[in-house]
């Protein structure tokens, strides 16, 4: 081979990732191949879950990991934006002062869609005995309008069901059991009291005062991986656009549905609808109403800028912050099939609900997960090779040009010297380093 003779550098892709192939010969220094790991390791951080910005290290109880539970997430991004305006949210704004609402300096995720019958269904049941034990009356704060349960047997058991036809009905349930709920999340679905007792909420804190007052904690505890989002992270889901008015223009919708026109009511295509509505709200008020209730996602167009769905309509939802001084109620959001779009949707309308007894509905928040480990150990690994294979073909090179010049000089070279070794494609080594990280 001619030293002198370039080597044409292919391209090769993998899962959307350029790199070239190795040449026979190639030169250049070291630091271009850490380079290299270091730009792979970037576009698969870059391609992967992206980071929460902040956010302390969970209480104990959880495992650290947020799994997804099955439940379709969003993701709110544009940490520290403004809250919303006069012009946009006027009902914040009077001669008494101002409410600033919508501004969140860190990134969440939202369900895109109510918490339905089907996905509390398991937390029903892993909660029934502690909720027996406890002697509570008020039976559908704990399993909501579509769960049926038995009478109690003679041991004050029940049996609880859930009935095909509405497993994607959206759940309503008092603000204490949503909580629960967020903290069996939390401690990794375990069944044991504690799990539902504390990690985003402390339960021992839900106490009544004899003036009618309560002592349940406002807010959640550091490190919770689950919670009800607050009125500011519910109002940024549903009505803040970081394009609003064109590329980097932010703003506030009226509605949640990315629009400042109230949504039109009206069954959905699979109701007999005629494709119009885009909303369940004030359904129950028309005339021939016959449908027990209209399923999360019914209504697919009308999404929020984040893409949350059912914003307006089916149950108003709970959210975490306080109504108070006096400590009595918690704020409500949204419009629900009795109410109207143009009272209850708009950006500024707020509702309060007893949290020990009232039924809402529940869209719950969550911290994003963070890169996977894989993604690390992947690239330290592809360094590793990288300097290994830059070390072997330097070796490789030196032997070559060592016999090409003895063959020069010598009458009995021989046709069969050593080739130059053959080097893998350094998206061999890639593949190598992750199925060994998924091993591990």
């Amino acid at each position: 081979m001619n030293p002198d003779m370039k080597s044409d550098v292919s391209t090769k892709s993998w899962s959307g990732l350029s790199f070239p192939s190795r040449p026979a010969l190639r030169s250049g220094p070291i630091w271009a191949g850490f380079a290299r790991a270091l730009a792979l390791a970037f576009a698969l951080t870059v391609a992967g879950p992206r980071i929460c910005d902040a956010g302390p290290v969970p209480p104990a109880g959880g495992s650290g990991l947020t799994p997804d539970y099955g439940l379709d997430w969003r993701t709110i991004g544009s940490p520290g934006n403004r809250p919303a305006n006069a012009q946009e949210a006027p009902g914040f704004f009077d001669v008494n002062g101002q409410i600033d609402v919508g501004a969140v300096n860190h990134e969440y995720r939202l369900t895109r869609t109510e918490i339905t019958a089907r996905q509390w269904f398991g937390f029903v049941q892993a909660y029934a005995p502690y909720y027996q034990e406890s002697g509570a009356s008020n039976l559908v704060s704990f399993t909501g309008g579509w769960i049926g349960a038995s009478d109690p047997d003679s041991n004050g058991l029940r049996i609880y069901a859930l009935a095909p036809e509405v497993e994607q009905m959206p759940v309503d349930v008092s603000w204490r059991m949503a909580a629960r709920y967020a903290n069996w999340l939390h401690n990794d679905q375990r069944t044991e009291r504690a799990a539902f007792e504390n990690g985003a909420y402390d339960t021992s804190t839900f106490t009544r005062n004899p003036d009618g007052t309560f002592n349940d904690q406002p807010v959640r505890s550091a490190g919770a991986r689950f919670w009800i989002p607050d009125l500011d992270e519910w109002t940024k889901g549903m009505h803040y656009d970081p394009h609003k008015d064109g590329p980097d223009q932010e703003g506030y919708w009226l509605y949640p549905t990315s629009s400042d026109t109230a949504p039109i009511p009206g069954y959905p295509t699979e109701l007999r609808g005629d494709g119009t509505g885009e909303t369940s709200a004030g359904l129950h008020f028309e005339a021939g109403f016959d449908e027990p209730f209209v399923p999360v996602a019914a209504y697919p167009n009308a999404q929020s800028p984040w893409g949350l769905l059912d914003g307006s309509g089916g149950w108003s939802e709970w959210t975490e912050t306080a109504f108070g001084p006096p400590f009595v109620s918690r704020v409500v959001r949204g419009s629900n099939l009795v109410g109207s779009t143009t009272l209850l949707d708009p950006i500024d309308s707020l509702l309060g609900g007893s949290f020990h007894l009232g039924r809402y509905g529940l869209r719950l928040a969550s911290v994003v997960p963070a890169p996977s480990a894989v993604w690390g150990l992947s690239a330290l690994w592809l360094f590793h090779q990288t300097l290994r294979r830059r070390s072997s073909d330097d070796r490789s090179t030196f032997r070559a040009v060592r016999r090409a010049r003895h063959s020069a000089h010598s009458p009995c070279a021989c046709s069969h010297s050593r080739p130059i070794s053959r080097v893998r494609p350094l998206w061999a080594g890639f593949a190598r380093a992750l199925a060994l990280a998924f091993a591990l």
